[in-house]
């Protein structure tokens, strides 16, 4: 017996509720578990394995897992396990091996507690730059942190966004710049449970 025309149209809608449903899901990709609060680059970013050094013993640094996240389309975590020493950013220069942390992909950043986990620009030059740097079509989020000694001669001493920001217990803490000394916002930022503290 033929399914009636009610029932057919039930399955139509069901069918195409199912493909919506797997089409909307998110894409998981990895988590990079930082080990070393020093700085350092990713020996070779888009492999899979967050590494700043060339030897038998990987070290995951921030920087090296930031540079594996954006090699990635899906959305990767990195994890900063709380310390009682902050991990460094001091490698000055432009482009992803040096300088600010560019968030390029879908990426979230989680630390351990704003008390924890502390991000230190460490910049040998006056004005050597700031921390996060969010470009456009970036979506990023950052929580359980403190991002502290961000210096720029513009805009943004800790973070510039230009992509899509989301800040949940986020420290912000005496950074520098002639705009915005913890946060210039060009594109879109929900900050939640934050603060911002001596930020000139």
């Amino acid at each position: 017996m033929a399914p009636a025309a009610g029932q057919l149209r039930n399955v139509v809608v069901l069918a195409i509720a199912a493909v919506g449903l797997l089409i909307a899901a998110p894409v998981h990709g990895a988590t990079f578990s930082v080990d070393t609060g020093v700085d350092g680059a990713d020996v070779l970013p888009g492999d899979g394995t967050c590494d700043a050094t060339a030897g038998v013993a990987v070290s995951c640094t921030l920087r090296a897992a930031v540079q594996e996240a954006n090699a990635t389309p899906e959305a990767d975590t990195i994890d900063l396990p709380g310390r009682a020493a902050p991990y460094l950013l001091t490698v000055e220069g432009v482009g992803p091996t040096a300088g600010q942390l560019d968030l390029t992909g879908n990426v979230s950043i989680v630390g351990a507690g704003a008390g924890r986990t502390k991000i230190l620009a460490l910049w040998e030059d006056a004005f050597g730059g700031r921390i996060v740097d969010v470009v456009p079509g970036g979506n990023a989020s950052l929580a359980n942190l403190t991002l502290m000694g961000g210096e720029v001669c513009g805009n943004g001493g800790a973070i510039l966004n230009l992509g899509s920001l989301h800040l949940d217990s986020v420290t912000l803490r005496d950074n520098l710049a002639e705009l915005g000394g913890a946060v210039a916002n060009g594109g879109s930022l929900t900050i939640v449970n934050s603060s911002l503290v001596r930020n000139r």
